[in-house]
């Protein structure tokens, strides 16, 4: 056991990307005499060294809800670090708890080839007929066409040629009209429930035109699904967290999540998602070469805070730890609880607006070209500072785009493809040619909530958003806090100017105080 010296101050802090506060040690331990030598004596430097806590309240000893530990690796040399002439040691301690694990393996890149079942994800459903093709000459390069199949109003046009011919009169066009469809099965009544643009055909059989993206994407053969890599990420990291999600329907047995546009949308497009290793949806039709050792070592890899980082990014979801639980949801299910009334307490009752909100705040693929349709425009306000850039790691979601062959040298091969789908019979089928991941779709419904300000432009217009985030922060006040007053920063607290967000809060457990800072709408 050690004694050493410390300011008995513990930190709760919240960063403006997350939706928990730390709770660190704030200043290093010093070590002195008999516990300078028995720490530097350690043989293994990383050896990890438990720190506890006790606070003498109520006329005894009582443990304080935290530990941490240090290695001899984590002294800190910038005063001297392990000095034996002065027997002086100053050391970093960490918090030990699941915040602490999760991030310290969440930087490994980690094979995702066997996260889990092979998934094969169609463009639309239905079976795609090409119905053949009738030629004939003609006077002019643009007669009607020609109905020598006995399709007319059964099918759709594919493609039409008209060429000057030797094998037609001298003069003449040689005419070739090709002719398509999809076709679905419903009741002589009632059309397929998936798509639209039915026609009926006969039987239980219909029939609609095919789109010419969806037939030029082809079968995605070699997916995985998200939720299954995410869970497998999780499980890598070794930390015993259970992964639960209302948004990404995983194991969502906990709190309910809130009745909203964003859950609604991601209920309709987020429940099966898969991930393709972009070269295989570049070249649908070419052998699994993602597939085959030792490139699907090299490809198939992904790190957990990146897949974490893109969720943020793209669909404004949060994660926090409760008990084992990894709870990962939209922005809107993360409400405060009421926590003190300070309201009667002396502190400066004066608001400052955070500088560093953004003016205007940009999204982007991982890949830079995509199509206008996918690109998406900036959210701006009337104020702020400068702009914000965020970056999607892991994934691009523009299918369309990626699968032209005209595209084929803008599309890197590295990388991922996130496609949304609806299961139908059994089989995956891409949601609108992957529609609802284009950044339009994903801001109307995704983005309205916790942006700096009330208003702004979205999407090229005027908007108003649903939720502001708290972005006025007070100065710091202290307040006296008694030795079992539990400290909950997650709850706001009640002052005269409102109800304030914790933002950060120092306790000091030797002095039997707190100081917050607090941001407010």
């Amino acid at each position: 056991m050690i004694t050493p010296i410390w300011s008995g101050e513990f930190s709760h802090k919240r960063e403006r990307d997350r939706v928990w506060h730390s709770h660190e040690m704030k200043d290093s331990l010093v070590l002195t005499g008999a516990d300078f030598h028995l720490i530097n004596d350690l043989a293994n430097s990383c050896e990890q060294v438990a720190v506890t806590v006790e606070v003498f309240c109520g006329g005894e000893w009582v443990a304080y809800p935290w530990s941490g530990y240090f290695t001899k690796f984590d002294t800190k040399r910038d005063f001297g670090g392990i000095n034996h002439a002065q027997c002086r040691m100053e050391a970093k301690v960490r918090t030990d708890d699941l915040y602490d694990c999760i991030q310290r393996e969440w930087e490994d890149d980690i094979g995702i080839f066997s996260a889990s079942s092979v998934i094969q994800a169609k463009p639309f459903k239905g079976t795609y007929e090409i119905l053949g093709t009738c030629d004939f000459c003609s006077g002019t390069p643009d007669p009607d066409p020609c109905d020598d199949l006995g399709v007319s109003g059964e099918a759709c046009l594919e493609y039409s040629s008209s060429n000057l011919s030797d094998d037609c009169p001298s003069g003449q066009y040689q005419v070739i009209f090709s002719y398509h469809r999809i076709v679905g099965v419903g009741t002589p009544t009632v059309p397929p429930t998936y798509g639209t643009g039915w026609t009926y055909l006969s039987g239980n059989n219909w029939w609609r035109c095919p789109d010419e993206d969806e037939i030029a994407i082809g079968v995605l053969k070699y997916g995985r699904r998200f939720d299954d890599t995410l869970e497998y990420l999780v499980a890598q990291t070794g930390c015993g967290l259970t992964v639960r999600s209302h948004f990404l329907g995983i194991n969502a047995t906990h709190a309910a999540a809130p009745s909203n546009t964003p859950y609604t949308f991601a209920t309709a497009n987020l429940q099966d998602m898969t991930v393709h290793q972009k070269s295989d949806v570049k070249r649908p039709d070419a052998t699994n070469a993602s597939f085959v050792p030792p490139t699907s070592s090299a490809v198939w890899k992904m790190k957990l805070k990146d897949l974490l980082e893109d969720l943020r990014v793209m669909f404004h979801v949060y994660w926090k730890i409760d008990g084992t639980d990894l709870i990962i949801e939209h922005i809107s299910y993360f409400t405060d609880a009421a926590g003190e009334d300070y309201s009667d307490k002396p502190m400066t009752l004066s608001l400052e607006y955070n500088q560093d909100t953004p003016r205007k705040e940009s999204f982007k693929w991982s890949d830079p070209d995509v199509s206008a349709l996918f690109k998406g425009q900036p959210i701006t306000y009337d104020c702020g500072n400068g702009d914000k850039e965020y970056q999607v790691k892991l994934f691009t979601t523009d299918l369309p785009f990626i699968t032209n062959e005209a595209n084929q040298e803008a599309v890197r091969d590295d990388g991922y493809v996130l496609i949304c789908n609806q299961i139908i019979g059994g089989e995956y089928v891409v949601i609108d040619l992957n529609y609802p991941l284009r950044w339009s779709a994903l801001h109307t419904n995704l983005h309205k909530h916790n942006r700096p300000f009330g208003s702004g432009t979205m999407n090229g217009e005027a908007t108003t958003f649903t939720t502001v985030e708290k972005i006025q922060k007070q100065p710091a006040f202290t307040v006296g806090m008694c030795c079992d007053e539990v400290l909950d920063p997650s709850k706001y607290i009640t002052t005269a100017l409102g109800n304030g967000q914790v933002e950060s809060a120092t306790r000091n457990l030797k002095k039997d105080r707190c100081e917050f800072n607090l941001n407010y709408e």
